[in-house]
């Protein structure tokens, strides 16, 4: 770690995030061009992508702050498996959700987890999505749904819900603080905030440095269950009730072997047995070591 570069960290500001890695910016377009088929914004050839630290959180983000405009955005959801229907982490909102509870899901995409949160707890239910066509989508189902911020939500509609939720919607989010400050304004005391995100522990970060789409502009911020949990301590209006890993499947286990003999140019010893041995073992192997699902969900009350 490059103790010399040093930066105000996005979760807590009185402290210094480290420098932690260099990634050339040329490599990053060659990426996106190669595997997606987008261009992305050219910097000066010199130019380099620092992945930064935080020291008391363990939250790492990119640096300089690069993100994606509405034409990037329209391009990836021409990806089919960009906006998958069902997600492992709208099961683990819905059994922090009570019934008829009054819940906004910011980045609702298409309103699936809406349509079937109304109608499985008959909650009233409302969504922000700043995609134009999805919050199109979203109206035509029957649900509210506006093309705004948080932040502008949060200024007409102060204390007024049960429940915040947003999936996958936070690693895109430069400034983690400001966002979540306004989530819990139109927050009611006693809410709940739902999220879930990448989880950078497995293989993302770890093994798959370059994994084009967490990489910016797509991805700015870089959580793990250690980040996500030291929100309590960033924000202390928030308290949390649970944060949990998703389960790893044996997709996940052959996808993290993979990713681990590509970086580190080298197969781990598992990966020699991988179709030898059955897939009872590589489960149980996974949780002996320690190794974490793709994605991480985490509830917190807002106190009141």
């Amino acid at each position: 770690m490059d103790k010399s570069a040093t930066l105000s960290s996005p979760l807590f500001p009185q402290k210094k995030a480290f420098a932690e890695l260099s990634i050339p910016w040329a490599k990053v377009r060659k990426q996106y061009r190669e595997d997606l088929g987008i261009e992305i914004p050219e910097l000066h050839e010199a130019e380099e992508l620092k992945v930064y630290r935080c020291e008391q959180s363990n939250y790492r983000f990119y640096h300089p702050v690069i993100e994606g405009d509405e034409q990037f955005y329209v391009q990836l959801a021409t990806k089919s498996s960009y906006y998958p229907v069902w997600k492992w982490e709208y099961v683990f909102a819905m059994k922090h959700i009570d019934p008829k509870s009054k819940v906004l899901e910011i980045g609702c995409g298409a309103g699936d987890f809406l349509h079937a949160l109304k109608k499985e707890k008959d909650a009233e239910v409302m969504g922000l999505e700043l995609g134009e066509s999805q919050s199109a989508a979203v109206r035509e189902r029957g649900i509210p749904c506006f093309s705004e911020s948080i932040d502008q939500h949060a200024q007409k509609h102060e204390n007024q819900y049960d429940v915040i939720c947003f999936f996958q919607v936070l690693e895109h989010i430069a400034q983690p603080l400001t966002f979540l400050r306004s989530v819990l304004k139109a927050l009611k005391p006693g809410g709940q905030v739902i999220f879930a995100v990448p989880n950078n522990t497995p293989y993302l970060y770890g093994c798959d440095i370059y994994h084009t789409l967490n990489l910016p502009p797509h991805h700015q911020g870089l959580w793990n269950v250690q980040a996500a949990t030291a929100l309590e301590e960033a924000l202390p209006e928030m308290k949390l009730k649970e944060v949990k890993t998703e389960p790893l499947s044996i997709d996940e286990i052959k996808a993290y072997l993979s990713a681990y003999r590509r970086y580190k140019r080298t197969a781990p010893f598992g990966w020699l047995f991988f179709n030898v041995l059955p897939k009872r073992f590589w489960i149980l192997w996974a949780d002996w070591t320690g190794m974490q699902g793709r994605n991480l969900a985490a509830t917190f009350s807002k106190k009141g």
